[in-house]
């Protein structure tokens, strides 16, 4: 059934902002026309009749290429503004197309052998073109390339697969995405949907052979076998992973054996001690998983966060402070910093150091419950000190910017807020 077009617009534009990566529809759709549709031929790409079929392939799709351009730039502004982790910015162009190609062969073998995967493959520091992994990734794709290209005659299905895994994992490579992972696991089931298909187009040549008696039944029941052997082999991993990701402290344990120098995971691993049973009595097991995470990668922000966070938890708010600083000056942008800062210089009773930080934090969160609490008990706190030191009209400053800050959500205020002095 042939969908109307104004509803097959709509349904794809639903499905970009739902996931950004269906921004290659399109493209995908114009190599399905030219294989296994056949409907046009790029070897006879400037015969007139061919030129007038792709102008009409390409004419059906420009209607989806405009939605792609309008949520184009919406996906590289949230991309670029959104991450906390390795800016693209920071490696050259050879760089991010070395580590895209790293990806796009990496994918395909993960599809055919997925062996010792991992949640996160974490992004390095610096991408350089002479590392074997990223050189030898490069040159790699250009063989496979070069090689298809070649046999596109002979076999046109290994061309088109290539390039489908190519489409699909473009748009979360390092050339356009910026994060923690190098080449996410999560993306490889789409790509390797043209491999499958080709597996499915040989295993139904095998049955044509075999009902045209072009094999023998013996070699027939041998590839059966393989297959059965196959399946079974990766249903066992499955089971295997299963077992692994069943929880967040067994998932990123099973990530720090893998690679021991995984700062982000021996994060991850210190953040599921803390939030995991009995997470505050294993806060200092959490804190030398932050601490590693730390001397790993210095330059990612996360682990400070965390690290200022288990020394609050016990009580080390004096140790906390240098931490936390560090955060703040590594995601500017984060409110978190300056409300977690100012709730150590509140539980001190700093109140006249934690209120710049609360009011900051506040402004960027007015809608948070806690971070209204602590702003307001900081507030109270500092003007009973004022007070105390006959300071009155400063400290009914400080009253009458409570109210204002009450005001904002009146009944959440009321139900749960702390009294400023014990």
């Amino acid at each position: 059934m042939r969908l109307p077009e104004p509803l097959k617009v709509a349904v794809f534009a639903l499905a970009l902002m739902a996931k950004p990566m269906v921004v290659t529809l399109p493209f995908v759709m114009l190599l399905l026309d030219v294989w296994p549709l056949q409907r046009v031929s790029i070897a006879r790409a400037v015969a007139p009749v061919s030129r007038s079929a792709w102008m009409q392939v390409v004419r059906e799709k420009v209607p989806l290429l405009l939605v792609t351009l309008a949520g184009t730039g919406g996906i590289i502004y949230a991309v670029r503004h959104g991450a906390v982790i390795t800016q693209i910015s920071e490696h050259g162009s050879l760089a991010r197309l070395s580590a895209a190609a790293y990806s796009f062969l990496i994918a395909p073998f993960r599809v055919i052998w997925p062996a010792s995967l991992s949640p996160l493959y974490e992004m390095p520091a610096r991408i350089s073109p002479l590392e074997p992994r990223f050189a030898l990734a490069l040159a790699g794709v250009v063989l496979v390339t070069a090689v298809l290209v070649g046999l596109r005659g002979r076999w046109p299905g290994g061309l088109a697969a290539w390039t489908f895994s190519v489409l699909m994992l473009a748009p979360t490579s390092v050339v356009v995405r910026q994060g923690a992972d190098l080449a996410p696991d999560r993306y490889s089931y789409l790509s390797g949907m043209g491999f499958a298909m080709l597996v499915g187009g040989g295993a139904l040549g095998m049955i044509r052979l075999l009902r045209r008696e072009a094999l023998t039944r013996s070699m027939g029941w041998s590839v059966t076998l393989a297959g059965l052997i196959a399946l079974g082999g990766l249903g066992i991993t499955s089971w295997s992973y299963g077992q692994v990701w069943r929880e967040s402290e067994t998932l990123w344990r099973w990530a720090v054996e893998l690679d021991p120098d995984c700062s982000v995971c021996h994060g991850k691993l210190g953040e599921s001690a803390l939030s995991g049973p009995g997470g505050k009595t294993r806060v200092g097991e959490a804190e030398g998983l932050f601490r590693r995470s730390i001397a790993l990668r210095p330059d990612l922000p996360d682990a400070y966060f965390n690290l200022g966070t288990a020394l609050v938890l016990q009580g080390r708010y004096a140790e906390a402070e240098s931490p936390l600083r560090s955060y703040m000056e590594r995601a500017p942008w984060s409110a978190s910093g300056p409300e977690r800062l100012g709730l150590v210089y509140l539980l001190e009773r700093r109140y006249e150091p934690a209120l710049p930080l609360l009011r900051i934090a506040f402004v960027q969160k007015p809608d948070a419950p806690d971070l209204r609490r602590y702003l307001i008990q900081a507030l109270e706190g500092q003007a009973h000190a004022l007070r105390a030191q006959g300071r009155d009209g400063e400290a009914d400053m400080l009253l009458a910017e409570v109210r204002t800050v009450s005001a904002a959500s009146p009944e959440a205020t009321r139900e749960s807020r702390p009294s400023p002095r014990p």
